[in-house]
């Protein structure tokens, strides 16, 4: 680079825009790489929350169902059966849903009593 008397000549000029568009280029691309994974690990981790969320209510729908069934052909003889149930019940509080799940999976197993 050359200096002349306060002013940069053309080429260092030509150089240094070359290097910092370069610079700035290679920023964007590495940021942007950074937002869209992180992005992408969030919507893998929603995704298998929904999963795990999903098994819990169809487990627990198998069970109540079975329950229900079994109590109309047998009467209420073996409350042990409600035991898989509860066992759902309990698991699907511990995992985050919602109030409105959470009420009537325990209305389902009140009702099942």
């Amino acid at each position: 680079m050359q200096f002349n008397s306060g002013s940069w000549s053309p080429v260092s000029i030509s150089a240094l825009a070359a290097l910092f568009g370069s610079l700035v280029g290679a920023l964007g691309s590495s940021i942007n790489v950074w937002i869209a994974q992180r992005n992408q690990n969030r919507r893998d981790l929603l995704a298998k929350k929904i999963f795990h969320r999903e098994q819990l209510y169809s487990d627990f729908i198998s069970q109540a169902a079975r329950a229900w069934a079994d109590a109309m052909q047998h009467g209420f003889q073996h409350p042990g059966r409600l035991i898989p149930s509860y066992a759902l019940l309990s698991s699907t509080t511990f995992v985050v849903v919602g109030w409105r799940a959470c009420r009537w999976s325990s209305n389902v197993t009140r009702r099942l009593i």
